[in-house]
C-alpha cells in the first residue's frame, strides 16, 4: 500500500529498557513525506524525541508486532496511536502467516511474485527447517487422523519458506 506524502502515522510502541528492568511506551509518529520520526514519553506526557530522519524506519515496516530501529532502541508497535492510523492501515496492515511446503522449494520465487502481485507485503520471510514438534504443533488439528505422522514426516524432510 503506497502512503500519500503528506500523511502522518502514529503508534504506540513499547520498549525494554534493561537498566531500569521497566517496559517504556511511547508514541512514535511517523511522516511519510520525509521519513521523519517524532517520539512522545507517554508515561511522562512529553516529548522524548524532535522530529528527526530515521533511516532505518520505511512505511511498509510499521504494522502492528513489527519491531522498528529508532535510534538504536528496538521498539516493537503494539496499537495504532490514533484514528486516522487506525483507519488507514488496520485492514491494510493485518499480519497473515504463509508457508511454501518442501515441495514447493523450487518455486519459491515464483510463488513470491504472485503473492507480492496481490498486494501483500512481504516481511519477515525465512527458511526453515521444521523439528518434528514443530510440524505436529503447526498441523495440532489433524493429530489422531490416520495421515497425521505421514504429514508430520512429510514437513520435516527438507526446508521450508516461512512467509
Amino acid at each position: 500500500m503506497a502512503a500519500d506524502m503528506d500523511e502522518r502515522y502514529a503508534f504506540i510502541t513499547e520498549w525494554y529498557d534493561p537498566n531500569a528492568s521497566l517496559t517504556r511506551r511511547y508514541q512514535l509518529l511517523f511522516y511519510v513525506a520525509d521519513n521523519t520520526v517524532e517520539m512522545f514519553d507517554l508515561k511522562n506526557r512529553r516529548l522524548f524525541l524532535k522530529r528527526s530522519k530515521c533511516p532505518t524506519v520505511r512505511f511498509s515496516d510499521l504494522f502492528l508486532g513489527a519491531v522498528v530501529n529508532v535510534h538504536s532502541r528496538q521498539l516493537t508497535i503494539v496499537d495504532f496511536g490514533d484514528e486516522f492510523t487506525t483507519k488507514k492501515l488496520r485492514s491494510k496492515k493485518e499480519k497473515t502467516f504463509g508457508l511454501i511446503k518442501p515441495d514447493c522449494l523450487d518455486k519459491t520465487g515464483e510463488i513470491l511474485q504472485r503473492v507480492n502481485r496481490e498486494g501483500f507485503i512481504l516481511t519477515q520471510l525465512q527458511m526453515v527447517q521444521l523439528t518434528e514438534k514443530e510440524a505436529a504443533e503447526f498441523y495440532w488439528e489433524h493429530e489422531g487422523k490416520p495421515f497425521f505422522s505421514k504429514l508430520v514426516d512429510f514437513m520435516t524432510q527438507g526446508t521450508c519458506s516461512s512467509v
